[in-house]
């Protein structure tokens, strides 16, 4: 049987199915394989700095699974997501990628 959710077939096998008071998930066209999503993970810190560093320190921690861009981690208070602080520079380097410095720095951008 087909989840109306999906658009490519049944959910996934530990998939979490709505409620009566939870929002139905929006249909999610698995067709496009660039599509990028953003997982929002709250923690506490007692300030934004102690935040920057958690963020950093998760983002260095994922990179081993490839399709994480850790480039582009940002902190916001949970209340003001729309207000994001980078963590890192991202600049983007013609023909290398983007810098992997943090934002903020004042050496030449860099990848490596």
């Amino acid at each position: 049987m087909t989840d109306a959710r999906y658009a490519s077939g049944p959910p996934p096998r530990n998939s979490i199915t709505p409620t009566a008071t939870q929002r139905p998930l929006p249909l999610v066209d698995l067709s496009q394989p660039d599509s990028r999503f953003v997982i929002h993970i709250p923690f506490k810190a007692p300030t934004l700095g102690t935040a920057l560093g958690v963020a950093e320190r998760l983002a260095d921690f994922l990179t081993f699974i490839p399709e994480f861009d850790s480039t582009d981690t940002a902190v916001s208070l949970e209340d003001d997501q729309l207000n994001q602080h980078p963590v890192y520079c991202g600049t983007i380097i013609p023909t290398q990628g983007r810098c992997l410095y943090l934002y903020g720095h004042t050496d030449p951008c860099s990848t490596t």
